[in-house]
């Protein structure tokens, strides 16, 4: 797919765009594609559109350019060290078989909050690279456990999965950070968090400044088996709350 305008800031961009794929890969596995999960290192696609670079950041534009040209490059083939380079020339073929497809969302403000959570609502992730911080989480009146939104970054997260409780949608949120912010009484991994309608749109008020946000069309190898059977949607585990 054809790429959108360089985005302006750099920003720690190593693994957003590898997570957007991988969530985007579980969902369809769950839903019955035939592909296979394969980890990634994110730090040989980023280095490679840095020009061999470990240093400083990355445009949000650049990062897709290089997952949708280069690929991923899974953990059984370059390790899983991402603090230095590992050798890779090797295996430029086979990350061309876990790219991705782009697709750059084209609004701002409430618009573009539609499309993420649409996007989410389909079983697509999407990479975004923006200055406002998460510092961590709580619980709201629903009993979710949603992000608190307070300082400054230059990063790069994604947003991945959709949920309605009590009427009100959320979509998840997930950083490169750890295990930062705490699992509810519903189990959910700690290095993510929810977000409503309102929150997305205060976290990506300044996503413009970095480049358009964009989904993430997953390729994957596949099981000889290449019979589909897409569920219509994913079930929720059963102490999450509806």
């Amino acid at each position: 797919m054809g790429l959108g305008p360089r985005g302006s800031t750099l920003v720690y961009h190593r693994y957003a765009d590898a997570f957007a794929h991988h969530s985007t890969t579980l969902q369809l596995i769950a839903r019955g594609a035939p592909l296979i999960y394969a980890p990634f290192n994110p730090v040989v696609t980023w280095s490679i559109t840095k020009g061999g670079s470990t240093r400083g950041g990355q445009s949000v534009s650049e990062m897709a350019k290089g997952a949708n040209g280069i690929g991923h490059f899974p953990e059984y083939l370059v390790g899983t060290n991402n603090q230095s380079v590992p050798p890779y020339k090797d295996h430029l073929e086979a990350a061309k078989q876990y790219q991705s497809a782009i697709m750059f969302l084209n609004y701002r403000g409430k618009e573009l909050a539609d499309e993420i959570i649409q996007c989410c609502a389909s079983g697509l992730s999407v990479a975004l690279g923006n200055s406002t911080a998460v510092s961590g989480s709580t619980v709201d009146s629903n009993g979710i456990k949603i992000a608190v939104l307070r300082g400054s970054w230059a990063h790069a997260t994604h947003f991945t999965a959709y949920r309605i409780v009590k009427g009100t949608e959320y979509i998840g949120w997930i950083n490169s950070h750890g295990a930062r912010y705490k699992t509810s009484d519903e189990g959910e991994p700690a290095d993510m968090c929810w977000m409503n309608r309102s929150l997305v749109e205060q976290f990506i008020a300044t996503a413009s400044g970095y480049g358009s946000p964009y989904a993430v069309i997953p390729e994957s190898v596949t099981k000889k088996d290449t019979s589909l059977y897409v569920k219509h949607s994913i079930p929720f585990p059963t102490i999450w709350r509806s």
